[in-house]
């Protein structure tokens, strides 16, 4: 094929591109109305060990049910849709969850059920955001994107994982293993087992109650490690990174951070 067969060739393909694009995307430009749809469900934590929760585009925050044992979801679904798709009543089939909870473990899964915008712009706007209420002894392992994960009053192992977001951990007392990507990690714990914190572009905010013990090992590449009202012993210490104790314990504490400082301060209760 010659050059000037090769430009006629380039400029066809780039004109049915750009027409397919126009007539497949058009709704981008289309004003878009917000609609939550909200889906309860109740399941059974009986013989159950462990909740795992997969997510994509939203938030999920897990508190302490002290009422029963039983798991509470709440998941709003909020969809952005323009006005035909409203008035079509099928938007309610573009997202679903999926709950399985068979052998001794509880799987959530977002699901979506529509195609992805040409030029992979991304999915439509549609954010499904847990509300989920457990009994404190599970174990939870959640893997979230483009949303925020919340967890609190919880005793059993957590391990997180999320991207594009950040992480809130709050009195919990298992291990913790919590892998950030373009998020901070803020911690507020009394005690742990043992506990592994890492971020790549976000900072890392620890805060220990007046009794926490617990042997640290900090890294940062680009980035400071602060301590602040917290008295450590046996340190070993450079610019970029820090270890030592806090009382008499085996149990581990591992920060590391990639673009983003840690900070370790001592509550002050009241």
């Amino acid at each position: 094929m010659n050059t000037k067969n090769r430009k006629v060739l380039t400029i066809v393909i780039l004109l049915i591109f750009i027409i397919s694009f126009l007539f497949s995307g058009c709704n981008l430009l289309q004003r878009r109305y917000e609609k939550v749809v909200t889906k309860n469900y109740t399941v059974s934590s009986s013989g159950k060990n462990i909740l795992k929760i997969d997510n994509d585009n939203g938030n999920i925050k897990i508190v302490n049910n002290s009422k029963d044992s039983n798991i509470y979801v709440r998941a709003d679904i909020k969809l952005h849709l323009t006005k035909r798709e409203l008035k079509s009543e099928n938007y309610e089939n573009m997202a679903s969850i999926k709950i399985d909870s068979s052998d001794n473990e509880i799987k959530i899964t977002s699901y979506y059920t529509i195609e992805k915008d040409i030029i992979k712009f991304g999915r439509k706007s549609i954010n499904i955001n847990y509300t989920i209420e457990v009994p404190r002894h599970l174990d939870l392992e959640v893997e979230n994107i483009n949303g925020d994960i919340v967890i609190r009053d919880n005793d059993g192992n957590i391990r997180i994982s999320n991207i594009n977001g950040d992480a809130e951990l709050k009195s919990l007392t298992g291990k913790i293993f919590a892998e950030l990507k373009n998020g901070k990690i803020k911690c507020e714990l009394d005690s742990t087992k043992g506990i592994n914190l890492s971020a790549v572009n976000g900072k890392v905010d620890f805060r220990i109650g007046e009794n926490f013990t617990g042997n640290f090992d900090m890294q940062t590449v680009n980035g400071k490690i602060k301590r602040e009202t917290v008295n450590f012993s046996s340190i070993v210490s450079d610019k970029k990174s820090f270890k030592g104790s806090i009382g008499s314990t085996d149990t581990k504490v591992l920060i590391e951070t990639v673009n983003g400082n840690i900070t370790i301060t001592k509550r002050r209760d009241i």
